[in-house]
């Protein structure tokens, strides 16, 4: 269910310009209106409003949220197979296609201009995409579940992180030798 802009629209055109589905039509100074059909509850429309007129579903307003603080793809690169549909259909350009050679995955180049609007989840056929909201993302880059790229278990070269090599227990003639 969409989005809906209330009669106290001023008609700035803020939310229009940032929709990245073109679901919000209206000119200039007048009430704006999201079409159902192509509106996918981002919030990307009530995050910018300057007179907080637009409502969810629940007929709550949508809350206002830094960039850094909205969803954000998490790529996990063993199941994406380097289709780009992400890449081709992010609006932001925010995704690109990186890795060496013929084997490359999605990642978010552009953390900061990703509105958090999940098409990219929503058209990836290989579930390879989920959205975590930056909180969460935060938390799991220092538990070590994410990197700081937030790309699953991959380093900064879209390499998998090597693993540390588990320690050998010590022989017991090493261990007397060093007590002596």
């Amino acid at each position: 269910m969409p989005h809906f802009i209330h009669d106290t629209c001023i008609g700035c055109t803020a939310c229009a310009t940032k929709c990245p589905t073109e679901a919000i039509v209206g000119d200039k100074k007048t009430l704006h209106v999201i079409i159902d059909e192509k509106c996918i509850d981002c919030g990307v429309c009530g995050n910018v409003c300057p007179v907080s007129c637009i409502t969810d579903q629940f007929d709550r307003v949508v809350p206002k949220k830094k960039i850094t603080d909205r969803p954000r793809p998490v790529i996990d690169k063993v199941n994406c197979t380097g289709c780009t549909y992400c890449v081709d259909y992010c609006p932001e350009n925010c995704l690109e296609m990186t890795g060496e050679g013929n084997i490359q995955v999605s990642t978010l180049v552009r953390e900061k201009v990703c509105i958090g609007c999940a098409l990219c989840a929503e058209i990836c056929p290989h579930d390879a995409i989920t959205m975590t909201d930056a909180v969460e993302a935060k938390q799991l880059i220092s538990a070590g579940v994410l990197n700081q790229w937030y790309i699953r278990n991959a380093g900064p070269d879209n390499q998998p992180i090597p693993q540390p090599l588990p320690q050998k227990p010590a022989s017991k003639s090493a261990t007397v030798e060093a007590a002596t």
